[in-house]
């Protein structure tokens, strides 16, 4: 099925348009080595290292799983060893890779040791991929949940909100993606609201009510692209 769809790829890349289009419709940011903007074209270069990394990210998320967070780390760790070898500095291998142990510090509350991998992953991508690549909105919305762990509203509905436009640009207001990150920055700005008021919970500012209004303005699209 991969080789169909690089064969597809080529054939379209050969048309009298001179650039090829993927099947989703998405707009091709690295043509020439077959990377579009779109998680189900995503194609990536392979080599004798990649299976290695593969194994290592499975068996770290199976350790993570079953609260071995020891071994997880480890195996992350062997991860990110084993896309340094098989990739140049900056590949999207090493970022995915990169971006497991940040999780794990994450979901451990090893935030000061998750925050910098977290920026050193979008700092990568940005500069590789661009910032409107599905992996470089993925980065963002992880580093948005955590400043929200930590209580950082402000940080984390920042972060969101240039995710939600860089999805709504890369895939349109109409797609899964975009209403996820909807959803996430709907429920961070409801907690920034709750967060404030309960600070102030004597005061009656007007701009107190702003993030919880917000925040029903983006449920609505969500809802409408979850009916069933």
């Amino acid at each position: 099925q991969q080789q169909q769809q690089q064969q597809r790829w080529a054939a379209s890349s050969s048309s009298s348009t001179g650039a090829g289009e993927p099947m989703s419709g998405a707009v091709p940011l690295l043509s020439e080595d077959g990377l579009t903007n779109h998680p189900l074209d995503y194609n990536p270069i392979t080599n004798e290292h990649t299976a290695a990394m593969t194994l290592a990210k499975q068996s770290g998320i199976e350790a993570y799983n079953a609260g071995r967070y020891a071994e997880a780390e480890r195996r992350f760790r062997e991860a990110i060893a084993e896309a340094r070898l098989g990739f140049p500095p900056g590949d999207p291998h090493i970022a995915s890779a990169l971006h497991c142990l940040a999780e794990l510090h994450r979901n451990t509350r090893r935030y000061e040791e998750a925050q910098p991998l977290y920026e050193q992953v979008l700092s990568e991508l940005g500069e590789q991929l661009g910032e409107l690549h599905w992996m470089y909105s993925a980065a963002l919305c992880s580093l948005a949940a955590l400043h929200q762990a930590k209580g950082e509203y402000v940080q984390a509905v920042q972060l969101l909100e240039t995710a939600l436009e860089l999805r709504r640009q890369a895939f349109s207001a109409g797609s899964y993606l975009y209403a996820d990150t909807a959803s996430a920055l709907a429920a961070a700005l409801l907690k920034q609201h709750m967060a404030t008021a309960g600070a102030h919970s004597s005061s009656s500012s007007s701009s107190s009510g702003q993030p919880a209004a917000a925040a029903l303005v983006l449920v609505s699209p969500c809802l409408a692209l979850c009916r069933c």
